[in-house]
């Protein structure tokens, strides 16, 4: 995309979103506890629009543009568990 809209371009410019701390702990729980199942791991990730956003920027869209369910449980399913994972670790180091 060359030009993106104006919006998405306010929303990479903003000050970022700090992931909610509660959905971390729960993921991070939810990882170490057992092997977690996609429809549970999507279920927290969309919970959370930071933690959303920074999975789907992962998945190598620098500014996606759409974050249906299904998307965001293709990119969940794609990192896995462990990616997942350490996304919501560097999140609650940042």
């Amino acid at each position: 995309m060359k030009n993106p809209p104006k919006i998405i371009n306010k929303i990479n410019t903003a000050i970022p979103l700090p992931c909610l701390p509660q959905v971390l702990v729960k993921l991070n729980r939810l990882c170490i506890t057992t092997a977690p199942s996609l429809e549970e791991l999507t279920r927290l990730v969309a919970m959370d629009p930071a933690l959303t956003l920074k999975v789907l920027r992962l998945e190598g869209a620098a500014q996606p543009l759409k974050s249906t369910y299904d998307v965001i449980e293709m990119s969940v399913a794609r990192q896995g568990a462990r990616g997942i994972k350490n996304v919501a670790l560097f999140c609650l180091s940042n």
